[in-house]
């Protein structure tokens, strides 16, 4: 979904069908999404639930530990439920929306945490290397590498909301001023 850069907030409807026996796990591919609020309506009891979410509250507020948005739904096995989303990004507000058991949800996960977890390797690596050569050879140009690459990395590590979670969890005001970061790297 694509809603483009406004500062309303959107709301979007579905319904949910679980034709498994397992529980049912709404994941949103989105880690900067400043306002998400997911309400859950069983068909059956016309009962309401609500899962307040979004990157101003703390990383602990999440019901899971992930960088994107992960809920488990309260749907019954073969019976569905009327899901609405809330939200609102005032810098682009493009997600991903996607539902399966826990397993498949945290395979498709997996996969992409061990991708960032190369990609960060390999920038760890190219700092240690350009450090080693400005080291040796004293020329500035490597150092400025360096901090290209540090503000490179600090960037897309804020974009895939590892930043929130491992930097400053308690501290969602950070997440308002991203592009501090993109600044930061144009600059470097």
């Amino acid at each position: 979904v694509n809603l483009g850069v406004t500062p309303s907030a959107f709301w979007l409807r579905f319904t949910l069908q679980n034709d498994t026996e397992d529980g049912i796990f709404l994941k949103i591919d989105n880690t900067s999404l400043h306002e998400l609020d997911v309400y859950e309506q069983d068909l059956l009891s016309n009962k309401v639930i609500h899962h307040p979410s979004g990157d101003l509250q703390p990383f602990s507020f999440r019901e899971f530990t992930s960088t994107d948005y992960l809920y488990k739904l309260n749907i019954q096995p073969h019976h569905a439920s009327v899901i609405y989303l809330r939200v609102k990004h005032p810098q682009g507000t493009h997600f991903e929306v996607s539902a399966g058991t826990l397993p498949s949800v945290m395979t498709e996960q997996h996969q992409k945490d061990f991708f960032q977890g190369v990609y960060f390797g390999f920038m760890i690596l190219m700092v240690c290397y350009n450090l080693f050569i400005y080291i040796t050879i004293r020329d500035k140009s490597y150092i400025y590498y360096v901090v290209y690459i540090l503000f490179m990395s600090a960037l897309n590590g804020a974009n895939a909301g590892f930043t929130f979670e491992y930097l400053h969890p308690n501290s969602p005001i950070f997440n308002k001023y991203l592009d501090v970061y993109i600044v930061l790297t144009g600059i470097s």
